[in-house]
């Protein structure tokens, strides 16, 4: 299939359609990605353009169903709310095109998103929770629906040998990767006695003094995040609960394929992939539980590389990208062909 993925292409905004690309067109699919800011947004004088209201979706729009038009895909994915309704519509008649959408975070779960996903001819989340508030016949759902699980891409996700200047620069009992939110300004205080590092925005984590001191502005990904969860003695991941509820954040696999160990909220499908508390991963289902588990697991290095290397093994063999985004295209051939439908 012919596919055109639209997304984000600054790293620091995510790198996971990448991943996905790469296996599908190892599956060999054609796959063309649109570099939303890249092609709109960054491009010189777009910021006067902005200041017209509507600007930045009407260009956008226009570029999009330019890349359409000389692509021609079977599916044009959609990694963001990137267009209207209406331009999707007159997209699908004009290219004869399936069109998907991919909903990142939940709480981008309303008004022009929410009208886009049920106009879509199919949904991929990220959170298992959304499933039932999304899926069905009714006006505002969709029928097609999927769950797309965190995963890791072993090639890059790595154990590595750090030396010393990365040890310093990156190295600490708890590391924290990721923006500043109401949940993680609570949890994370309860850390701080800890020589922790927070690798995110500093503005973010103004709002918490405990914690401002911890944070590092220097953009951590691609490389750099593999130091960082290399180098880290435990990764701790706090879920806001506006953005996810039932998943498994790509960071937890990520972290586990570097053989690194992660502390976590607790969820149900954590639970379904086979890890297990204790076993091949730590879970909190509260702050001060957290609190208690990071000090114990600092005080016992065997216990923790014991851990962790059981996680390892169980994401390297359930959860890489070569397996999730491979399943996810064949469902998606499935939608689009259903004389497909045999996976």
């Amino acid at each position: 299939m012919k596919i055109l993925v639209v997304a984000w292409s600054n790293p620091t905004s995510g790198e996971i359609h990448l991943f996905h690309v790469n296996q599908w067109q190892q599956m060999g699919h054609q796959v063309e990605i649109f570099p939303f800011d890249s092609e709109v947004t960054d491009e010189p004088g777009f910021r006067f353009l902005n200041s017209v209201e509507g600007c930045e979706l009407e260009v956008g729009e226009r570029r999009i169903a330019k890349a359409c038009k000389k692509h021609r895909p079977d599916i044009l994915l959609l990694f963001y709310h990137f267009i209207s309704v209406s331009r999707m519509e007159r997209l699908r008649r004009q290219c004869g095109c399936k069109v998907g959408f991919y909903l990142d975070n939940n709480h981008l779960l309303w008004r022009d998103t929410a009208q886009l996903m049920s106009a879509a001819d199919f949904v991929a989340v990220h959170d298992r929770y959304v499933v039932p508030l999304v899926k069905g016949d009714r006006a505002g759902r969709n029928s097609n629906v999927y769950y797309v699980r965190g995963a890791a891409e072993p090639s890059e996700h790595r154990p590595m040998d750090l030396n010393e200047w990365d040890k310093l620069r990156y190295g600490c009992e708890i590391a924290v990767v990721g923006t500043a939110g109401p949940d993680r300004l609570q949890a994370l205080s309860l850390l701080a006695e800890h020589k922790l590092k927070i690798w995110g925005t500093p503005e973010d984590w103004f709002a918490c003094p405990v914690l401002s001191p911890c944070v590092s502005s220097e953009p951590v990904y691609g490389l750099k995040k593999i130091k960082v969860y290399n180098a880290a003695s435990i990764i701790v991941n706090v879920e806001e609960s506006a953005r996810q509820i039932d998943t498994i954040n790509p960071r937890i696999c990520e972290v586990l394929a570097c053989g690194g160990f992660v502390l976590a909220n607790q969820t149900a499908d954590l639970e379904n992939a086979g890890f297990r508390d204790g076993e091949s991963i730590a879970w909190f289902k509260s702050y001060e539980e957290m609190a208690c588990k990071a000090a114990y697991y600092l005080a016992n290095p065997d216990a923790r590389r014991r851990v962790a290397q059981k996680g390892r093994e169980l994401v390297l063999n359930t959860l890489t990208y070569e397996k999730i985004s491979r399943e996810w295209m064949h469902w998606m051939e499935s939608v689009c062909d259903p004389s497909m439908n045999t996976h």
